[in-house]
C-alpha cells in the first residue's frame, strides 16, 4: 500500500498541478468575458427608454408616469430607474442605486468633482443640455462600487415641440443573470482551492513517506518540502540521490 501510494503520489501532485493552473486560465478567460459589455442588455435598455419620448411636461409630473417608469424594474436586464429634471434635479428614482442619488438633490452636486473639472474646461463649447447630461450621467454613475456589474443608459426626454423636459436613466445588468455568475465564480473558486490543496499536500506527504524509511530527519524535510513546495522537493530529490 505504501509503495503504490508512493508512486501515486507525484502523477497527482502533478495532475492537480495541472488543473490547478487551467481553472485560473478559465477563470481569468471567464471574468473578462463575463466583463464585456453585453450589447443585447443595452439594446433592450435602449428600446425601453425610446417609449418615453415625445412626453409633455404635465405627464413627467404625474404618479402614473412614475408607476410607468418604476414598471421598467420588471424587466430583469434594468436595476435602476432615474428621473431627472430639465434644471438637474432628481424627481424621482427607484432600484438597486438609488440610494446614491437622494430625491430633489440637483445633478451638480452629485457628480463627481473629476466630472465637474473637465466640465469647467470645456463648458463654453457645450449648451446646457449637453452640461446637464454630462453632469446627470456622472450623478448616477456615482455609487461606482458596482460598475463591474452594472452599465448605465441615459437619455434626454422632449416633448413635441422638441424642448428639453427632463433626463431619463437606467442602469442595467451587464450579465443577464448575476445570481448565476455568483454560483459560477464559488464553484470556480471551490475547484481551484481543492485541485491547489491536493497538489501544495501531495508532494511533502511523498517526501514524508520516502524519507522515513532512509532519513532520521523526516520531519525536517516534510516540513522544509511543505513551505517551499516544488523548489524543495526538486532539492530533496537531488541531496537524495
Amino acid at each position: 500500500m505504501k509503495n503504490k501510494l508512493l508512486k501515486a503520489l507525484p502523477w497527482i501532485a502533478l495532475i492537480s498541478g495541472i488543473s490547478t493552473i487551467l481553472i485560473f486560465i478559465f477563470s481569468a478567460f471567464l471574468y473578462d468575458h463575463e466583463n464585456t459589455e453585453n450589447k443585447e442588455n443595452r439594446l433592450t435598455s435602449q428600446k425601453l427608454l425610446y417609449d418615453f419620448q415625445n412626453t409633455e411636461i404635465s405627464e413627467i409630473l404625474a404618479n402614473s408616469f412614475k408607476f410607468r417608469l418604476d414598471s421598467l424594474l420588471k424587466n430583469p436586464v434594468i436595476s435602476t430607474v432615474w428621473l431627472i429634471s430639465n434644471d438637474g434635479i432628481i424627481i424621482h428614482t427607484k432600484g438597486f442605486l438609488s440610494a446614491s442619488t437622494p430625491i430633489n438633490k440637483n445633478v451638480r452636486e452629485l457628480a463627481t468633482p473629476e466630472t465637474k473639472e473637465i466640465l469647467s474646461s470645456i463648458k463654453d463649447n457645450l449648451t446646457k443640455e449637453q452640461s446637464l447630461l454630462i453632469l446627470s450621467g456622472s450623478a448616477i454613475q456615482r455609487e461606482g462600487e458596482h460598475n463591474d456589474i452594472v452599465d448605465f443608459y441615459l437619455v434626454p426626454i422632449k416633448n413635441t415641440k422638441n424642448d428639453l423636459i427632463a433626463f431619463i436613466g437606467v442602469s442595467y445588468n451587464i450579465e443577464t443573470n448575476i445570481n448565476q455568475k455568483k454560483v459560477t465564480t464559488l464553484l470556480i473558486g471551490f475547484l481551484f482551492l481543492f485541485c491547489f490543496s491536493i497538489y501544495w499536500i501531495s508532494l511533502p506527504v511523498w517526501v514524508y513517506l520516502d524519507s522515513r524509511k532512509n532519513d532520521e530527519k523526516y520531519v525536517l524535510w516534510t516540513l522544509f518540502v511543505f513551505i517551499g513546495n516544488l523548489p524543495a522537493y526538486i532539492a530533496y530529490l537531488i541531496i537524495r540521490k
